[in-house]
């Protein structure tokens, strides 16, 4: 996807997406629907993928390096930071054990219990959300292999065969629990939206309006009757509202309704970063907010101070995206397999397409 093929609407839901997280993971419980961010993140996922793969021919290997090129490099980095932070100061990380099993199934997005616990989640605990991305972009990638014209519906039919494989069969295990989790249907709802869309399909602005609405109310009541579905429930509570505002707001944006604002796109942009980054961050602060004396008790006791960590965790992850990640992509960019050169005919007399995105 070129940057002329960005649609705002998507930055912004991005940017949305982060800050909910951000906040339930400053304020707690209490604002326990930011993590519904993440379900906002997976429908983009989707539809995001369909836009890459839709446009034009993507060589399989080229897609395969974007992906890995755009996930891989930064989580590994703030794994790793962290992983030198419990091997130089082990008390600081007192509730990460030092695993080299558990550390070596993290970097490689396998999921996998924590040492002594039923705990699923990697060694940097944002990561279990790429567990579901990396399967996600596995699956495109052989639908693409083994039939471009019926991508689409093989997807679709495996995607739908994991999930009824989980409700049937309800296995035990992490890699069992996380690959057959209704989860993976907000993916393919935002990549079926998204191939929709791309075969040139459209509707009117005021069914846009409608679902932003219906998206922001889910959420609301989610806030106010959910707590922390899991499962199933979640899918209701917070996958539908994630999905109605992501289809709504790309209808707005279709229909010229939404402009273009730097902020909001920066923030957008920089969402992976600060999603990867936030937690490493609100800890650090909320650690010297002690030491310092000003923190004393819960968020919500002391409200100012804790939307105060909160913006200073975000900046920072600003600051990594501009300082790290930028550079980092451009170099990766560079390195970008090239695409084949342009001919009349591949092997065998079959058509070799002349680029990709």
């Amino acid at each position: 996807m070129t940057p002329n093929d960005r649609l705002a609407s998507i930055q912004y839901l991005r940017a949305a997406a982060a800050l909910m997280v951000v906040a339930y993971h400053v304020f707690g419980d209490v604002a326990v629907v930011g993590s519904a961010g993440v379900d906002v993140f997976f429908v983009i996922s989707g539809l995001v993928i369909a836009m890459v793969t839709a446009v034009k021919p993507v060589r399989p290997v080229i897609f395969a390096y974007d992906r890995v090129a755009r996930i891989l490099p930064l989580y590994w980095l703030f794994t790793a930071l962290l992983v030198a932070t419990k091997l130089l100061a082990p008390d600081l990380l007192p509730r990460l054990p030092l695993d080299t099993g558990w550390i070596v199934s993290s970097f490689l997005l396998i999921p996998t219990v924590v040492p002594g616990t039923a705990d699923r989640f990697p060694f940097l605990y944002q990561g279990w959300t790429l567990w579901f991305e990396a399967l996600f972009y596995l699956l495109v990638l052989a639908a693409m292999l083994v039939s471009r014209r019926h991508q689409a519906v093989i997807l679709s039919v495996v995607l739908l065969s994991l999930v009824a494989i989980g409700a049937i069969l309800e296995p035990q295990g992490p890699m069992g629990i996380s690959f057959t989790s209704p989860l993976l249907l907000e993916f393919l709802a935002g990549y079926l939206f998204g191939t929709w869309r791309q075969a040139g399909g459209r509707l009117p602005a005021a069914s846009g309006q409608l679902l932003v609405g219906f998206g922001v109310i889910g959420f609301i009541a989610a806030a106010g009757f959910a707590g922390a579905p899991e499962g199933w429930p979640r899918i209701f509570w917070w996958g539908l509202p994630a999905l109605a505002l992501v289809t709504g707001a790309v209808i707005l944006d279709d229909a010229r309704r939404i402009g273009a604002h730097p902020f909001p796109l920066l923030l957008g942009d920089a969402s992976y970063a600060v999603y990867l980054s936030h937690g490493i961050a609100i800890s650090v602060l909320s650690f010297a907010s002690r030491r310092a004396g000003w923190a004393t008790g819960p968020a919500l006791d002391q409200p100012v101070l804790a939307l105060a960590i909160g913006t200073a965790a975000v900046a920072v992850g600003i600051g990594v995206h501009l300082i790290v990640e930028k550079p980092l992509m451009r170099f990766l960019r560079s390195a970008r397999p090239r695409p084949l050169p342009p001919v009349a005919a591949g092997i065998g007399g079959i058509a070799v397409p002349s680029g990709e995105r």
